[in-house]
């Protein structure tokens, strides 16, 4: 095999392998995953995992993050409503409440029940993460 032909293969492999690459990690989630409410947008990722974005102008980031760099998941099954001024999110593990129209996530307008060792329990933002990483030693 000659230079030219060798370098031409691995270029060749390389491009393939960077398409590929780009289409196992995409951050851009399946737009059926997608709840957007003017500027809340809610990603449900895992029945367990509802990435929130609030953005004043309405435009939300499709940035690969440390926790979800590929957000082409397949889509958990969830269920959305409307009543009162609410929305709901509910999956088979968390139920999400925001008051529609409201701004930025805070204590006043978000809530999320969550399943946790067979027992419901409440989040809101703001809360103390009390015994968040307790009891566990870090790894640098």
């Amino acid at each position: 095999m000659s230079r030219k032909t060798l370098l031409m293969a691995v270029c060749a492999f390389t491009f393939l392998a960077g398409a590929a690459m780009a289409r196992e990690y995409d951050p851009v989630a399946n737009p059926k995953a997608v709840v957007v409410r003017k500027q809340a947008r809610f990603t449900v990722l895992t029945p367990r995992v509802i990435r929130m974005e609030w953005s004043r102008d309405g435009a939300f980031e499709d940035h690969a993050t440390l926790v979800f760099v590929n957000r082409r998941v397949p889509v958990p099954a969830y269920t959305v409503s409307e009543k009162d001024g609410w929305l709901r999110i509910e999956t088979s593990n968390l139920h999400l409440v925001y008051r529609l129209d409201s701004g930025p996530f805070s204590a006043d307008n978000l809530r999320i029940d969550f399943l946790m060792d067979g027992r419901w329990k409440t989040w809101k933002p703001g809360m103390p993460n009390r015994g968040n990483l307790q009891d566990r030693k870090s790894v640098v």
